[in-house]
């Protein structure tokens, strides 16, 4: 009787791990999003950040080559919701918002340039 008392301790051990586990996991990793919504905040904005006024309709701005979700995601939450504000935008304020080259934000900015017209 001790051997099944035993096992059913360890048992409850690992269930509770388990559970323990779950809800950690629930608390700190974002909900998976489908390709068509938005990407997950991974960057917050910060104070003082060039700030770009958002406007009020939105494009999808994986459109352009190189842009997926993510990126996508940190130029909305950023208030860069259109290809006429992408394009409006100055290449080093994109560069650090997305976190890519200056060269490669500029190739955007391009590109919002020919969609916004």
């Amino acid at each position: 009787m001790s051997a099944l008392k035993r096992i059913l301790q360890i048992a409850g051990v690992a269930a509770a791990a388990a559970a323990v586990a779950a809800f950690v996991k629930n608390r700190l990793v974002p909900e998976p999003q489908h390709l068509d919504g938005p990407a997950p905040p991974f960057r917050v904005a910060e104070p003082g950040r060039a700030a770009v006024r958002p406007d009020t309709a939105a494009d999808d701005l994986t459109e352009i080559h190189g842009i997926g979700p993510v990126y996508a995601g940190r130029l909305t939450e950023s208030g860069i919701a259109s290809f006429a504000a992408l394009a409006a935008a100055d290449a080093a304020a994109i560069a650090e918002i997305a976190g890519v080259s200056d060269d490669l934000a500029a190739e955007w900015i391009a590109a919002a340039g020919e969609l916004s017209r």
